[in-house]
C-alpha cells in the first residue's frame, strides 16, 4: 500500500517501529506464565465439573455465576477442534516454559508467512498479473 506522503510502498526499514513492537510483544509473551489461574475462555467441558477449575473460571470471569454444567455448545464443539500444540506444550518438550516459547515462535512464524504470502500476491496483482498466475510460475 503506498504511503500518503511519498507515494511509495513502505519498506522493512520504514516499518521498523512495527517490527520493534512485534519483537517486544514476542519477548513479553512468556509473562502469561506468571499469571495465576487459567486464561479466560480456555476451558474444556470437564473444567465445569471440577471444583478447583470452577473456582478458577469464576475468578477469571470476575466472580460471575457459572452454569451448573458445561454449556451445551461447548460440549458439542469441543471435539471439533484440537490444538496442534495442546496446552502450549509439544509432547517432545518436557518444560512447559519452553513449550510456551516454542508455541509463540511457531505462531508468530505462521503469521509472518501468511503476511508475506499475501503481500507477494498483492504485489503481483498490482504489477498487472493475476493472483492465479502465481501457481503457474
Amino acid at each position: 500500500m503506498p504511503s500518503l506522503t511519498t507515494g511509495k510502498a513502505p519498506t522493512f526499514f520504514a516499518a521498523r517501529g512495527l517490527w520493534a513492537l512485534l519483537g517486544l510483544l514476542l519477548v513479553l509473551s512468556p509473562l502469561g506464565l506468571l499469571a495465576a489461574g487459567s486464561a479466560w475462555a480456555e476451558w474444556s467441558p470437564e473444567d465445569f465439573s471440577d471444583p478447583a477449575a470452577r473456582a478458577g473460571i469464576a475468578a477469571a470471569s470476575g466472580g460471575a455465576l457459572l452454569p451448573a454444567a458445561a454449556p451445551s455448545g461447548l460440549v458439542q464443539l469441543s471435539a471439533l477442534w484440537t490444538a496442534p500444540l495442546p496446552d502450549y506444550a509439544p509432547a517432545f518438550l518436557r518444560s512447559a516454559t519452553m513449550g510456551y516459547l516454542v508455541s509463540a515462535f511457531v505462531g508468530v512464524g505462521l503469521i509472518l508467512l501468511a503476511v508475506a504470502g499475501l503481500q507477494a500476491i498483492g504485489d503481483r496483482f498490482r504489477r498487472g498479473g493475476s493472483p492465479a498466475a502465481l501457481s503457474q510460475e
